[in-house]
């Protein structure tokens, strides 16, 4: 329950530095959806045994 509290926190914050950077095109919230994607990811792999998210989810 917790790991699930926490991918659907990640995914949140995702899909809005998602919504930013095509507003900005900023290369350092570029940088950091790169991390939240790569920990969204390991945590989908722990739960479910598959990468899910991918980064062209959000951009």
């Amino acid at each position: 329950m917790r790991l699930q509290n926490t991918l659907d926190y990640l995914k949140e914050q995702f899909y809005t530095a998602g919504a930013e950077w095509k507003e900005t095109k900023d290369s350092e919230l570029l940088t950091e959806l790169n991390a939240l994607v790569a920990a969204i990811n390991a945590i989908e792999v722990y739960l479910y045994d598959q990468r899910i998210t991918v980064i062209t989810d959000c951009v």
